[in-house]
């Protein structure tokens, strides 16, 4: 009988110790998302600044060639 109660007793801590494991897996898996979700949302940032920097550079291109036109030009009036 008692050979019995120690294996109900070694089956009930072994529940509960595979409820802890899951409790910490459910944990652990709820960070992993969090840190996905915030991954993704740097992802985006980045490539939304990789745009902008793009645009700005296009920008930038534009305006040396303009006034390299009117250097040119200031430079032929005289």
């Amino acid at each position: 009988m008692s050979e019995n109660t120690n294996f109900k007793n070694e089956i009930s801590q072994l529940k509960e110790e595979l409820a802890q494991a899951n409790e910490k897996l459910a944990s652990i898996t709820n960070d992993l998302e969090q840190k996905e979700h915030l991954l993704k949302e740097a992802e985006n940032t980045i490539n939304t600044l990789k745009t902008k920097n793009e645009d700005l550079n296009i920008k930038v291109d534009e305006q040396v060639s303009k006034n390299a036109e009117f250097e040119n030009q200031l430079k032929n009036k005289d």
